[in-house]
């Protein structure tokens, strides 16, 4: 099986924390439907 050099998805725990703080959190989910959004543009101008 051959390894991959870049993970689908990554911890968002930085330093080894546990949690996270409402700032991170906010970040990480406008970062997903940016992440969404952008695929779906890819989408639509394929079809």
């Amino acid at each position: 099986m051959q390894e991959q050099n870049s993970a689908p998805c990554k911890s968002i725990f930085e330093g080894g924390k546990k949690e996270t703080t409402r700032e991170q959190f906010t970040q990480i989910w406008i970062t997903l439907i940016n992440q969404i959004e952008k695929s779906r543009e890819i989408v639509v101008n394929a079809c």
